[in-house]
């Protein structure tokens, strides 16, 4: 049961109040009444001590008992009241507030600047590919022009020189080499124009554009190229086909160039959601950390390439040991 006093000093012992005196005010009544004392106040002229009541609780008892505060009398003492979480720990929140609002405006920001970068690099993305597409576009112009204009025009010369050759009685020889130089120079003009870009990628697709770059090669440098490109879809996206040819074309070129190698492989099929290219070779390899810090400029515009189209590239070798690079680039649903 809650237990009452009489004597502010029960006050925190364990009762719940009362109408109690407080020792506070008796004290400082009775210390009033002896400054006049020694001021010289005659004792009849000076008031007893007053005997007034004052209603006191202790705060912990009313939530233990669970008496509703608004019940008190008015000017009830409360005693032992918890301040606030606010006031028991002001510096702490106070602290923790301005270091979330720091924390906060330095989140916005870097957001802010995660937002900007995202949309350069979006921007750089699309620059870059409406660059790449431009040089393709022109790269194909050029093949067209150099070979339905100036090969046809080469290939007129030699036989009008092949002609002459035979009307020449006494200066053949010279003829002769006049049209073995144009056949050799449209020969080079053909070749230069397959380069720009290749007509068969066009007419019979990805599988045998690399083919025939792969031949091709192969009679050029007598390295033995083997390609296998089994089940590949005879219909892919521009980009797509474009794309894996260009990479391929780029690591054929280093396995020669770079590589020195004596063999190479190369395949085509594919993988997963996408289509997958290798090409292995057994040449001298490098480092791939090296080359990483410091790329060359055909790893460069091969990744460039695959990010393009939301694909992946990865360039596998070590020295003494061959290169391998695997190209995978996804498809669309519904190409066949």
């Amino acid at each position: 049961m809650p237990v009452y006093g009489a004597f502010d000093t029960q006050v925190g012992a364990g009762i719940v109040g009362g109408y109690m005196n407080r020792n506070e005010n008796e004290a400082r009544e009775a210390g009033a009444m002896v400054v006049k004392l020694l001021d010289g106040t005659p004792p009849a002229q000076i008031e007893s001590m007053s005997t007034k009541r004052v209603p006191m609780v202790d705060w912990r008892q009313l939530k233990r008992w669970k008496v509703d505060e608004r019940l008190l009398p008015e000017g009830t003492v409360v005693s032992f009241r918890e301040p606030p979480i606010w006031e028991r720990y002001a510096l702490e929140l106070t602290i923790a507030t301005a270091v979330v609002l720091v924390q906060a405006v330095l989140i916005a920001g870097l957001l802010l600047q995660r937002m900007r970068r995202r949309r350069a690099e979006h921007a750089s993305s699309m620059l870059a590919g409406r660059l790449m597409t431009a040089h393709e576009d022109e790269r194909r112009r050029m093949a067209r022009d150099l070979h339905d204009d100036v090969t046809q025009r080469l290939a007129r010369l030699a036989i009008d020189a092949g002609r002459l050759e035979k009307e020449a009685q006494g200066d053949s020889a010279t003829a002769r080499l006049v049209r073995e130089e144009l056949v050799r120079l449209s020969e080079d003009v053909h070749t230069l124009a397959y380069q720009l870009h290749p007509s068969v990628l066009d007419d019979l697709g990805l599988a045998e554009g690399i083919r025939a770059e792969c031949h091709r090669l192969s009679r050029q440098t007598s390295i033995p190229v083997s390609v296998d490109a089994a089940n590949v879809p005879p219909k892919l996206p521009r980009e797509t086909s474009l794309c894996l040819f260009r990479v391929a074309q780029e690591a054929l070129r280093n396995a020669v160039r770079h590589a020195r190698a004596q063999a190479i492989a190369v395949s085509l099929a594919p993988k997963g959601r996408g289509l997958e290219l290798v090409v292995k070779d057994d040449g001298q390899g490098f480092d791939t950390e090296a080359m990483q810090k410091s790329p060359s400029l055909g790893q460069v515009s091969m990744r460039e390439r695959i990010r393009l189209v939301a694909g992946s590239l990865d360039v596998q070798s070590e020295l003494g040991r061959g290169t391998k690079v695997v190209a995978w680039v996804p498809l669309e649903q519904g190409v066949s």
